[in-house]
């Protein structure tokens, strides 16, 4: 086996779909590129506990109502980490300030 033909197995087994529960529901999922089959799992998994534990915790049992408060807790994780990381990119940029003047 040459090294090409190597690459394109590797390539193929990446695309492979698999299949993830996420609050008792079976989903068949393609990993894109930038992840791997254990990546999906763990994400799945994450995105699982959040539907069961939100949804306890605010009294619903729509999946629906379920599903937006996921993704508005997952946006409102985003945002924070984004401005944490805009705080720390704006503190290293004054320090550095500092030192070079």
């Amino acid at each position: 086996m040459t090294n090409q033909d190597l690459s394109i197995k590797e390539t193929k087994t990446e695309a492979t779909a698999i299949e993830v529960d996420i609050f008792n529901v079976r989903y068949t999922v393609k990993p894109p590129n930038n992840l791997t089959v254990d990546d999906i799992k763990e994400l799945a998994n994450y995105i699982d506990g959040l539907m069961r534990r939100l949804g306890n915790d605010h009294g619903t049992n729509d999946p629906l109502s379920r599903a937006i408060l996921v993704a508005l807790n997952l946006a409102a994780e985003m945002r924070g980490t984004k401005v944490d990381s805009e705080d720390t990119i704006n503190e290293l940029i004054s320090k550095l300030d500092q030192v070079l003047s």
